[in-house]
Parts: C-alpha cells; sequence; structure tokens
C-alpha cells in the first residue's frame, strides 16, 4: 500500500536489531527479557536512536495464571536527557494552548510502563456442553501505569490504571471481554473545549475531552 496512509516505510537506511531470552525454571512459570535498539530519525535529520527494555513474567498453576511486564525506554540524540516543565497553559489564551500542544508533541527522552495481570478460568459445565470443550469465564484484575515522559512525576499524560473485569470465551479461539476500569492521572489534565477538544489524539496531542475518565470497556479477541 501507499506509505504514509495505512503502511510505513523505514527512510533512514539503518537496521534494527530485536531479541529475546526467556527462561522456564519449573513447569509453568517463564521469565524474560526483551531489548530493541534502532534508529527513528527521518532521512536528513540529526541520528537519533531508541533503545527498548522489556521484562516479562508470566506463571499458570491449575486454573490461575499471572502476568507482568515493565518496559522502558531510552531516546538519545538532539534532546534533553530532562524535560522541561510544562509551559504554563490558561485556556482563554490560545498562544498558551499551541505552547502546550507543542510541548506534548515534542518527542520525549523515554517512557516507561508496567502491567501486573491475574486471573482464575472457571469452567462451567453448561458452557462445555453448549459451546467447546476449552470454554470458560475468568474474572480479571489488572494494575497498570505508564509515564509518556518518564522524566516528569506529575505529569498529565502520565496515568495509572485499575482494570475489573470477565473474560467470557466459548471456545479457546475466541474470548468476548468486559472491564470497568479506574484511571488516575499523575497531574491535572487541561480542560480544552473547541478545536482543541476534539477525539483527534493523533493529529492533536491535547487530550479530548473526559480523557482520564473511569468507564465501561469491551473487546473480542481472536486467538490464532
Amino acid at each position: 500500500s501507499e506509505p504514509g496512509l495505512i503502511a510505513f516505510q523505514a527512510t533512514n537506511g539503518h537496521k534494527a536489531v530485536t531479541g529475546r531470552i526467556g527462561f522456564s525454571p519449573i513447569l509453568g512459570l517463564e521469565v524474560g527479557t526483551s531489548v530493541y535498539n534502532g534508529r527513528i530519525n527521518l532521512v536528513g535529520e540529526d541520528p537519533r536512536s531508541v533503545t527498548m527494555l522489556f521484562y516479562d513474567a508470566s506463571y499458570r498453576r491449575g486454573p490461575w495464571t499471572f502476568a507482568a511486564e515493565y518496559a522502558r525506554t531510552n531516546i538519545v540524540g538532539g534532546i534533553p536527557r530532562q524535560s522541561p516543565a510544562p509551559p504554563v497553559f490558561d485556556p482563554l489564551f490560545p498562544d498558551t494552548v499551541a505552547a502546550l500542544a507543542g510541548y506534548v508533541a515534542a518527542t520525549t527522552p523515554g517512557q516507561d510502563g508496567y502491567y501486573v495481570e491475574g486471573a482464575y478460568n472457571f469452567h462451567p459445565g453448561f458452557m462445555r456442553r453448549s459451546f467447546d470443550e476449552g470454554a470458560y469465564i475468568a474474572p480479571v484484575v489488572r494494575f497498570e501505569g505508564i509515564r509518556r515522559d518518564r522524566t516528569l512525576s506529575d505529569f498529565y499524560l502520565n496515568e495509572r490504571r485499575t482494570t475489573l473485569g470477565v473474560n467470557i470465551a466459548p471456545s479457546t479461539s475466541v474470548i468476548f471481554k468486559l472491564n470497568y476500569v479506574f484511571n488516575s492521572l499523575q497531574g491535572k489534565a487541561p480542560n480544552i473545549t473547541g478545536p482543541f477538544g476534539g477525539a483527534d489524539f493523533g493529529n492533536n496531542p491535547i487530550p479530548f475531552l473526559g480523557y482520564g475518565r473511569n468507564g465501561f470497556t469491551g473487546s473480542v479477541a481472536y486467538v490464532f
């Protein structure tokens, strides 16, 4: 497909390097670490690279499953190691809105994030009889956090989330997920209306109205 529409094409002529090492000391437990390193600058720009480190673990015993992961990125090349404080924002002054938008859109020195999740799988007889031998229902609890700029402790794009949910799998390949999420921002989000308050988060880095609120989510997963 045409690059820039629904596909992307590397333009800096450098290959990325990635790999993972996993270790399973006992049955049901696996721990691992992985790394990614590659250039992220466009042709003609000053060299800039990103290194990503991941540490993961999973454990399964009977109906219990646990999983956790921590990830950290470091971006170097033409950017400060510590981000400056966010600019002063006043919704009555458009220049401060533009300054905040530019600040959020700028490349940060790095991000990090984590999640810890636990689930318990029930295998009701009525689901096995009506659907599939591997059908199950699983309550799920998940704690996670992300810092989109890990050098700032009270930035509103850094957030924590607690998810209470249930997975309903009529077969081992199809999973319906229903959740309620509790969000907690690590800084006060600006209250912006008008063109800066839309949901076009990818094009407009100012959060949409209602960003950070609690609410229900739902999804369907297909495992293959």
